[in-house]
């Protein structure tokens, strides 16, 4: 793989990014990855997964370094996406769109589980991008393989991203960022589905072992624009 040194090559004079700060240009996303420099682990991922094209997940393209020091990663900019955060903040979204987006979320993630054995580890909705309803998952700081990192710690943000995956079907659901538990297990409640829909998602959030391996792809159906109505209706009330 090719490297960018901060202090050699396009950027120079640019001043060094801060820990887990990132600095766009028009055409590459710079990150500073401070795991890069102290996670062996983190860096038998990076490179095993350097330069690879996964169909929606934007993996790191370049080495990032500070006078030829490991420091980070580069990615290619994704031109007219926006984090889910920014998309629900400034877009209007049709009920539609919103089942297709969490569909398309759902299999990207258990395609990234089941079929390539990677884990996330941070699915928040600051890196899941979306175009239409295209998107791309960013920001592997956190992830781990399958056998290249260790079963514990596979597991662990495994079950992170179950967990993430619930409150980010709540957080496109209800066009907005929903942080504390306690009002995701309101909303859990509150729903007009099935008692095992509402069992898996409670389980989610526990980080029970049952949902590894088990998706919530069959129950999205159970889902309606009356449900989508009733749970923006209770998150103002909770707010």
């Amino acid at each position: 793989m090719d490297i960018i040194d901060l202090n050699k090559d396009k950027l120079k004079g640019k001043r060094v990014l801060k820990e887990d700060e990132v600095w766009t240009d028009e055409k590459y996303v710079y990150k500073n990855a401070f795991s890069f420099n102290s996670n062996v682990e983190y860096l038998d991922i990076f490179y095993l997964l350097k330069g690879n094209e996964f169909e929606n997940l934007t993996m790191p393209k370049y080495e990032l370094y500070v006078s030829n020091k490991p420091y980070g990663y580069v990615t290619d900019y994704l031109y007219k996406y926006k984090s889910v955060r920014e998309y629900l903040r400034k877009s209007k979204i049709t009920y539609k769109n919103k089942l297709e987006i969490i569909k398309r979320i759902i299999n990207t993630i258990k395609k990234m589980h089941n079929e390539l054995e990677i884990v996330h580890g941070d699915l928040n909705p600051s890196n899941i991008m979306i175009k239409d309803t295209n998107i791309e998952v960013v920001d592997f700081d956190n992830m781990g393989i399958k056998g290249a990192t260790s079963d514990k710690y596979y597991k662990s943000k495994q079950l992170d991203d179950m967990k993430c995956l619930t409150t980010l079907l709540f957080d496109i659901l209800c066009e907005t960022d929903i942080n504390m538990d306690s009002e995701l297990f309101a909303l859990i409640d509150l729903m007009d589905v099935s008692k095992e829909f509402k069992s898996y998602l409670s389980n989610c959030l526990k980080y029970d072992d049952s949902v590894l391996g088990v998706y919530p792809d069959e129950y999205i159906k159970e889902i309606n624009g009356t449900i989508e109505y009733s749970l923006k209706n209770k998150v103002r009330d909770l707010k």
